[in-house]
């Protein structure tokens, strides 16, 4: 920092365009691994369930249960984003951080429910069943963001339930 005339001179310069693009490329990156990496879920449970193999619903409400720090976190970070946004300069930023931030938790929210809802389709249509009142809940509640963790649990208990109808 400069001292001139009893102003202060920021040496920090403005952003550049080449900033901005790197900023966004790697908001890109992380929206594309959400992406891959919601592929790569469906694709496993379409494979776990064509193996004929036992839906992992307890499993899925078990993961759920430990992404709840990490959505607390995220969310955390997307309001301070947007806080730190405020500025007359950069508000026209504020409603690409929010589309970014929901489209990428979303994506996250997202993968840890497609096994259950690809078991549970797929269960019904192999056993020929009537989807219970908690599957459908279950699979329309995995969808919001909050209520996957209770859809999770609605799919685990009708599953459980259906299993023992079998016996």
């Amino acid at each position: 920092m400069e001292v001139q005339t009893g102003k202060i001179i920021s040496a920090q310069k403005a952003p550049t365009h080449f900033m901005l693009a790197t900023r966004l490329s790697a908001v890109g990156i992380l929206l594309a691994v959400a992406l891959v990496l919601d592929l790569v879920s469906f694709v496993l449970a379409i494979i776990g369930s064509a193996k004929q193999e036992e839906p992992k619903t307890k499993m899925t409400v078990i993961i759920k249960a430990l992404f709840i720090p990490f959505f607390l976190i995220n969310i955390t970070l997307y309001v301070l984003s947007f806080l730190g946004m405020l500025n007359p300069f950069l508000m026209w930023a504020i409603p690409l951080v929010m589309v970014i931030g929901v489209c990428l938790t979303y994506a996250y929210m997202f993968m840890s429910s497609w096994p259950d809802i690809i078991y549970m389709i797929i269960y019904l249509i192999k056993n020929k069943r009537r989807p219970k009142l908690g599957m459908v809940l279950g699979i329309i509640f995995e969808f919001f963001f909050v209520f996957d963790i209770v859809g999770a649990i609605l799919i685990h208990r009708a599953y459980k339930k259906s299993l023992e109808e079998n016996i």
